[in-house]
C-alpha cells in the first residue's frame, strides 16, 4: 500500500490501479495474521486470566512489529543497508505503535473499564 502511495504521487491513475489490486491482497494477508497470530496469543492470554489493557497494549506492540516487519529485519540487518535498516526500524515504530493501540482498545471494548483480571 505504501507502494500505491508513493505512485499516486507520480501517476494517479497507476497509483489507484494498483492501490485497487493490492488492498485484497493486503486483505487476506491481514485475517491470516488475525488467525493465525493474533487468535492463539489471544486464547493464551485469556486462559491465563490476563486482562489489562496495559498487557493488551504491551502484547501488540510487540507482536505487530515482529509479524510485520520482523522476518525481513532479520535477513537485512547488518548487510549493510543503511538506508533499508532506517526503513525497516521505522516501519517497525510504526507497527508498534499502531499494535499497542488495536490492542488497548480490543480489550477495553472486550473487558470494559476494569480491564483487571475478573
Amino acid at each position: 500500500m505504501v507502494l500505491a502511495m508513493a505512485l499516486v504521487q507520480y501517476d494517479p491513475m497507476t497509483g489507484l490501479a494498483f492501490a485497487a489490486v493490492a488492498l485484497p491482497f493486503a486483505v487476506v494477508t491481514w485475517l491470516a495474521g488475525l488467525v493465525v497470530i493474533g487468535g492463539p496469543i489471544w486464547c493464551l492470554l485469556r486462559k491465563l486470566n490476563a486482562r489489562p489493557t496495559r498487557l493488551a497494549a504491551a502484547v501488540g506492540g510487540i507482536v505487530a512489529p515482529m509479524a510485520a516487519v520482523g522476518p525481513t529485519m532479520v535477513l537485512t540487518l547488518g548487510h549493510g543497508h543503511g538506508d533499508m535498516n532506517l526503513l525497516l526500524l521505522t516501519q517497525a515504530a510504526m507497527f508498534a505503535a499502531a499494535g499497542a493501540a488495536v490492542g488497548w482498545v480490543v480489550a477495553r471494548v472486550a473487558y470494559g473499564r476494569q480491564g483487571g483480571a475478573r
